[in-house]
């Protein structure tokens, strides 16, 4: 019988403790299709080593990921206007408590302020402030540039390949 599986056997990469971790399940259930198993485990182990790079030079600027999320949709998907913290909410696909938490900690910052922009008093937009856009246009530049070094291990054109891989597998999970 041939397993899909077999197919890692032929990468040009030695295996490493993931493969070895697969191959030891594939002996205890030998019955299951593990093909997939040692891709999405390091899709998984190198999403949270990103993370942790991405998120390290946020902080740098005070900033968590989240927050520098908001402020990055703020300063590029605002396009300078106020949005609304109901609408920033949607887009970040958080609950207006922590879109509150978030905002709360921005504005104690100086990066934000709240606004009333319509006669209702209940619907309040948010503003970046000067200092807000400096701090997420210094951040942006240093994320982007820990992206790039985590991307030299890749060539331009494996860089676009999984780009594609993922967009479709990212489709494939989502409605976006």
């Amino acid at each position: 019988m041939i397993r899909p599986a077999m197919v890692t056997q032929r990468r040009s990469q030695p295996a490493d403790s993931l493969d070895e971790a697969v191959e030891r399940w594939r002996t205890v259930r030998p019955d299951l299709d593990w093909s997939g198993s040692a891709a999405l485990a390091r899709l998984v182990r190198v999403a949270a080593l990103v993370n942790r790079q991405v998120e390290a030079a946020v902080a740098a600027h005070g900033l968590t990921a989240g927050e520098f999320d908001l402020l990055s949709l703020l300063r590029a998907g605002a396009a300078g206007r106020p949005m609304s913290i109901s609408e920033l909410g949607a887009q970040l696909l958080l609950s207006a408590a922590a879109m509150t938490h978030r905002v709360d900690r921005l504005e104690a910052a100086g990066l934000v302020l709240r606004q009333r922009v319509h006669p209702d008093r209940r619907n309040l937009s948010l503003l970046l402030t000067e200092r807000g856009r400096t701090v997420v246009e210094t951040a942006v530049a240093d994320r982007l540039a820990a992206e790039q070094r985590i991307l030299a291990a890749l060539s331009p054109v494996e860089t676009a390949r999984m780009d594609a891989v993922l967009r479709r597998l990212s489709g494939s999970l989502s409605a976006d």
